[in-house]
């Protein structure tokens, strides 16, 4: 077996030499997205330490192309900004300025926040910038994400995951979920956690999308991107997770809704009565997730703070029970927060008013909902200009369907409906999901390629493209 390190320099070399091949015969620009879809291959266990800091092969592999990039398109990169861009370089900034006032050292804080917040927005940014590389691009991520879903199938049916058996075994930064769901192993893939893969897998169907439905291609070509659709989300039901299971059929309503009148309606009326039975019923509703997809799932009683009142705790439950806990000391930390050393650890020993029952704060020790852990950290104002960049992320690719067949032709508007029904049902699933760069990561790069695809039209606008 293989060690993290070499492993790590086995698939860093695998997309260097991919990249560079890619690059000379489909164009310099397509480099740094052809590098970046092989680099989701890459388990991100598979690590060296810089100078303290773990760097794993997308790190490495965007720190090395984005350089690359800047010096044969650098006069590109603040061309036709946009609001999403804005509010990614306001957030940024903002954790700076939190981090140093909390903890000082503003050198150390600007390096972690632009490896947070900037290195993967603009690996997807600066991909999709330039004509023609969508289209070149997205079959590699269609087909890697593919690959990825049936790994994730062998091993959900075998048990053996096939990155810990082909190169190296995991570290112990995740505990890893133990249990099965009906009979199957939950995959984690290239992930350290099925969670976390099943939102990577999300992003990945729009370029299955692209490719599937672009105008003009030979059929074999549209069958092998139906594939890679059907592979990527198998991948998905491969990791037994509720959340991005729930995620596949609300993107596909969503879609469907954009483009019928019946569809939106049955859309309307599901989301109504789910919300009733959830404010009628959440217990019911809650004891019916648990059963369906776990049987053997302990639950337990617990008594919240100070109160006597008995509380039933599970996994599930737990989504619940964090925001009740956590969200009053979220909202004591005001516009500031408390920083990202105090909002650190399972569980955050650092921040005030956390329970002080040991039984109670072992249960509660994971904060499942990003939108807490980036308000835990970075306040207010932090939360809200992440969230603001996810909602506007979402305005840029709905205002490219119209125009999509004209602009970004041979592509169809589908393909933008899909992204911005895949970035609606994420911020759902990240209510569920702490924050964690493993999908953190691809999210971001999700988000910055809906800012350069924009960017992109607009230079075409002006003839700059």
């Amino acid at each position: 077996m293989l060690t993290d390190g070499i492993s790590f320099f086995v698939v860093l070399g695998l997309a260097f030499a991919f990249a560079t091949w890619f690059a000379r015969r489909h164009g310099q620009q397509t480099a740094l997205g052809a590098a970046m879809s092989v680099s989701l291959l890459a388990g991100t266990w598979f690590e060296i330490e810089i100078l303290g800091t773990a760097i794993n092969v997308p790190i490495a592999t965007a720190l090395i192309w984005l350089i690359i990039y800047c010096t044969h398109s650098g006069r590109e990169i603040f061309s036709h900004l946009n609001v999403t861009d804005y509010l990614l370089g306001a957030l940024m900034a903002w954790q700076i300025v939190v981090d140093t006032y909390h903890s000082g050292q503003p050198f150390s804080w600007i390096a972690i926040a632009y490896g947070r917040w900037m290195l993967p927005y603009a690996v997807g940014r600066y991909a999709f910038l330039s004509n023609g590389t969508l289209q070149k691009v997205s079959p590699l991520f269609a087909v890697v994400g593919g690959l990825i879903g049936l790994a994730a199938m062998v091993e959900a049916f075998s048990g053996v995951n096939l990155w810990r058996y082909l190169f190296c075994e995991i570290d112990d930064e995740v505990a890893l979920p133990v249990y099965t769901r009906f009979g199957l192993t939950r995959a984690h893939g290239p992930m350290r956690h099925p969670i976390f893969l099943g939102v990577v897998l999300l992003t990945l169907i729009p370029f299955a999308i692209e490719w599937m439905t672009r105008s003009g291609i030979p059929r074999a070509q549209r069958i092998l991107g139906a594939m890679s659709l059907a592979a990527i989300v198998l991948g998905i039901g491969a990791t037994i997770s509720r959340g991005p299971m729930l995620c596949v059929p609300l993107i596909a309503l969503i879609v469907l809704a954009w483009h019928s009148r019946i569809a939106r309606w049955t859309l309307a009326g599901a989301t109504v009565v789910i919300g009733l039975v959830t404010v009628f019923n959440s217990d019911g509703m809650l004891t019916a997730l648990e059963s369906a997809t776990n049987r053997q799932q302990r639950s337990r009683i617990i008594v919240l703070g100070d109160s006597d009142e008995a509380e039933v705790y599970s996994g599930t439950r737990n989504r619940l029970l964090a925001p009740r806990i956590y969200g009053p000391i979220f909202w004591k930390g005001g516009p500031l927060g408390y920083g990202t050393e105090a909002s650190d650890g399972f569980p955050p020993l650092k921040l005030p008013g956390i329970p002080r029952d040991p039984e109670l704060l072992k249960r509660v020790s994971i904060i499942d909902n990003s939108y807490l852990n980036i308000g835990l950290a970075f306040g207010w104002i932090g939360a809200g200009l992440f969230i603001g960049m996810l909602l506007s992320a979402i305005h840029l690719d709905v205002t490219q369907v119209p125009v999509a067949e004209t602009h970004f032709y041979p592509t169809a508007s589908v393909y933008f409906v899909t992204r911005a029904a895949v970035l609606l049902a994420a911020m759902a699933q990240l209510c569920l999901v702490y924050w964690d760069f493993d999908h953190g990561f691809w999210v971001m790069a999700f988000v910055g390629a809906s800012a350069g695809l924009v960017s992109r039209k607009e230079r075409g606008l002006v003839g700059e493209g």
